[in-house]
């Protein structure tokens, strides 16, 4: 016999009040403690935010530093408000889709407690400077997170006990995400935690910080999604079957998928290993206000090796020296090259045109001028190509490399 649906409908508002009635308490609880805990990380965020604009603000204690702020700031939103909204949106959800009250209530709630207790002593650790140094991990193992691991499965036993008493004839999705998030947390909390050492902890630690997200939070909030969205606009969900694709998907292709934080390469590191044409032409000495030669580069030596910064310096000081001047340059009074004429002469026949700089674009002679020097080294003897002639062996200290002006017989020294 059919049952009427006025009949039904109360029936069903029934066992959604005993459902609700049942879970007050700890949801609320969890709820309750949520806000206070957004309240509180979100200040530490702003204190986060303005000391990345002000570094030096309330540095005169060393638990307001930067590093331990923004470290209990994480915790606290994580573990602190994002957790226990889904601990209670669970044990209000739960009961209510599986037509069953929920078991026992003051264990569930004692379990919020524990699980606050954990958060409270993880983030004032942290403050105090005590940390194990992972991403998403940061709470102390041994003293924060064994509150964490009693506190949730204080929850999560409750909701497995309802599950297998439950009156539904079948399991909505909501239930599949959810309880699929009790089971899966636990195994995640526990490898990343687990005392791994260099590479293999590395590896752990971002297998967690990934699955924390995408197996605790995300799979809450999308059984939350999936009661909501259909409630709010008074329409089933366009697919069951889907749905249930959707989450085992989730739970086959989401888990190992950490490894691609660990795959990011620095674009700074990338330029200074392979850009070595980059680093010789941007990573050169620069003069301290004392006037001592420092490089920019805090540790040239890694890129280059001795000569090439050599080759650097030596570029540099063509580029910053005159293009005249009376008297010779610091590089040719210490080698040798052209004494009492500055920069080198260029031409064949010593024209008097000075060779321009490294990088610099050479001046152009005048057309009478370059026929002069063009003859004049054709006739001399001794030459070498760029550098004009050789001085005569009897010619007068000084005398080398100057204009090409005498004749050809005079600057071959009467040959």
């Amino acid at each position: 016999m059919a049952v009427p649906p006025d009949v039904a409908a109360r029936e069903d508002l029934d066992i959604r009040l005993r459902a609700d009635a049942s879970s007050r308490g700890p949801a609320l609880l969890c709820f309750a403690t949520a806000l206070v805990w957004l309240l509180a990380g979100s200040a530490l965020g702003v204190l986060v935010s303005l000391k990345m604009h002000e570094p030096d603000l309330l540095t005169g204690e060393a638990w307001l530093t930067f590093g331990r702020v923004r470290a209990a700031h994480l915790n606290a939103m994580v573990y602190g408000w994002a957790s226990l909204a889904m601990l209670g949106v669970s044990v209000w959800l739960i009961p209510r889709l599986v037509h069953t009250e929920l078991r026992w209530p003051r264990v569930a709630a004692a379990g919020g407690l524990v699980w606050n207790a954990g958060v409270a002593i993880g983030c004032g650790l942290l403050l105090a400077g005590r940390s194990d140094g992972l991403e998403w991990l940061e709470m102390d193992r041994l003293l924060a997170d064994p509150w964490l691991v009693v506190g949730g499965g204080m929850v999560g036993v409750p909701l497995l006990a309802t599950l297998a008493a439950r009156e539904a004839d079948y399991l909505y999705v909501s239930v599949w995400y959810v309880i699929g998030a009790f089971v899966w947390f636990p195994v995640i909390f526990l490898v990343g935690n687990w005392p791994f050492a260099g590479v293999e902890s590395a590896a752990a630690n971002w297998f967690y910080a990934h699955n924390a997200l995408g197996l605790w939070l995300t799979a809450v909030g999308l059984g939350a999604a999936y009661y909501f969205i259909p409630k709010v606009l008074g329409q089933a969900i366009h697919s069951y079957q889907l749905s249930l694709l959707g989450f085992w998907a989730l739970a086959f292709f989401y888990a190992l998928n950490g490894m691609h934080h660990l795959l990011r390469r620095d674009r700074g590191a990338r330029r200074a290993h392979g850009g070595g044409r980059a680093l010789a032409r941007d990573a050169g000495p620069a003069r301290a206000p004392g006037g001592a030669e420092h490089d920019r580069n805090p540790d040239p030596g890694a890129e280059r090796g001795d000569a090439a910064r050599r080759a650097d310096r030596r570029r540099r000081r063509a580029l910053r020296a005159p293009a005249s001047g009376p008297g010779p340059g610091p590089r040719g009074a210490r080698r040798g090259r052209n004494p009492g004429r500055g920069p080198r002469a260029h031409g064949r026949g010593g024209g008097g045109h000075l060779e321009a700089p490294v990088g610099r674009r050479r001046p152009r002679p005048a057309g009478g001028e370059l026929e002069r020097s063009q003859g004049a080294g054709a006739a001399g003897l001794g030459e070498r190509p760029g550098r004009g002639p050789a001085a005569p062996l009897s010619a007068p200290p000084g005398s080398r490399g100057r204009s090409s002006r005498r004749s050809p017989r005079a600057a071959t020294g009467g040959a």
